[in-house]
């Protein structure tokens, strides 16, 4: 078998002042600065011949059509398959507004002319950090830890549930230095609507930090739909932010890692057809009396009007490649949705799969099972009620051959 080779860099991405941030229909101002830089973060695996790409940017979401285009450019520098590559965005609420079509969570759209800048700008940068990435590839030990999170988040809908949190790594060592991936179940919303300065937010922070003991830490967004601070903060500020990530980091550092002996490199892309909502139905009127949901109800009516009008959704099904990379006995499933925590929590138990949503595209919410007809989730969500299930049933029968207790 031969030996698992990797790369890694990141690069900065600008976000010029005056132009909008996305995350929050609700806010008014357009960027007046950066709070803390932004940055795309790329992590080449090889592998014999096989190559894999996975890059993760801080940015609210990038678009099916934006990530095909992305991919494509990526995969022939790496002289792999797109289909090898992986482009996720963390889903901070205070990154750029980019090309996110057909959804929209912004109050402002940027000027064509400003926007093709500014998105052409993020695919050079991703294109550098790759570039970089492939020029020192290397040979590298893997280790896993998984450690849970406490005092940072929980369910945003009722917070007696999801108190902790995974946040699962994987860190690849070479004599030269190492890097890391991980995953952080949380939605990326410490700083709030009125917060006008560029931020990668909680991601971004934790991701800072973990670059103490590392040259390049990726710290992708999970199954976290339903996961936020929103019951945990002490307010939305940039002390704030800075404390939650330091609670992280800390709990993170405690993890055990274990190593991956002759980890084998697999790919596999899984196309699947997901059923979707009546996206022409009212939402329910006892959810848009009550309370926060207010809001929440008449952003899902702006929502479905623009999904109901969309060429894609006019079948009632939409047909999805799901991206699976596997090392050995752990594998990262990249994931186009805002699936929910307990999604993630099930595929873990069933078939240590990492899930990385808000990657290669963006298609919405996917509540799951135990969501309620008005939480959050389910009533912003294009997808039928039956498509977590669908998405369970495809990835929950990988194997579990030689999996260790590493992780457990």
């Amino acid at each position: 078998m031969p030996r698992l080779l990797a790369g890694w860099s990141k690069r900065e991405i600008s976000v010029p002042v005056g132009f909008p941030l996305a995350g929050y229909i609700a806010r008014r101002c357009l960027c007046q600065g950066a709070l803390d830089p932004l940055f795309v973060r790329t992590l080449v695996l090889k592998q014999g011949e096989k190559t894999a790409v996975l890059v993760v940017a801080d940015l609210l979401m990038i678009s099916s059509t934006w990530a095909t285009k992305l991919r494509r450019r990526l995969s022939e520098m790496a002289g792999t398959n797109p289909e090898a590559v992986v482009v996720a965005a963390t889903h901070t609420h205070s990154g750029p507004v980019v090309d996110s079509g057909p959804f929209n969570f912004s109050s402002v759209t940027a000027k064509e002319s400003q926007a093709r800048e500014v998105v052409q700008g993020i695919e050079q940068r991703a294109a550098e950090a790759l570039r970089e990435a492939l020029k020192f590839v290397q040979p590298v030990e893997v280790s896993a830890a998984h450690v849970m999170i406490r005092e940072v988040a929980t369910d945003r809908n009722l917070p007696e549930r999801s108190k902790a949190q995974p946040f699962f790594l994987l860190r690849f060592s070479a004599p030269s230095g190492s890097a890391l991936f991980s995953t952080l179940a949380c939605h990326a919303t410490v700083l709030g609507a009125k917060n006008c300065l560029a931020s990668g937010d909680l991601h971004g922070a934790a991701a800072r930090l973990l670059e103490r003991d590392a040259q390049v830490a990726l710290v992708a967004n999970p199954a976290s739909a339903n996961v936020s601070t929103r019951f945990t903060r002490r307010s939305q500020t940039p002390g704030e932010l800075a404390r939650l990530a330091r609670l992280v980091v800390e709990q993170a550092r405690a993890a055990r890692f274990h190593k991956l002996n002759a980890p084998t490199l697999t790919l596999r892309t899984r196309r699947v057809c997901f059923t979707l909502a009546n996206l022409a139905a009212e939402v329910p009127e006892c959810v848009a009396q009550r309370g926060r949901l207010a809001t929440v109800a008449r952003e899902a009516r702006l929502i479905r009007k623009r999904l109901a009008a969309a060429r894609e959704f006019s079948s009632g099904r939409l047909r999805i490649p799901i991206v699976t990379l596997r090392l050995g006995n752990v594998a990262i499933a990249a994931l186009p949705f805002e699936n929910c925590i307990d999604t993630g929590r099930f595929l873990w138990r069933h078939s240590r799969v990492m899930l990385m949503c808000c990657a290669n595209g963006y298609w919405g919410y996917m509540p799951s099972r135990s969501a309620r007809a008005n939480d959050y989730e389910a009533v912003s969500s294009l997808f039928g009620r039956d498509a977590d299930g669908q998405l369970r049933k495809k990835l929950s029968h990988l194997s579990l051959a030689g999996r260790s207790p590493v992780v457990e």
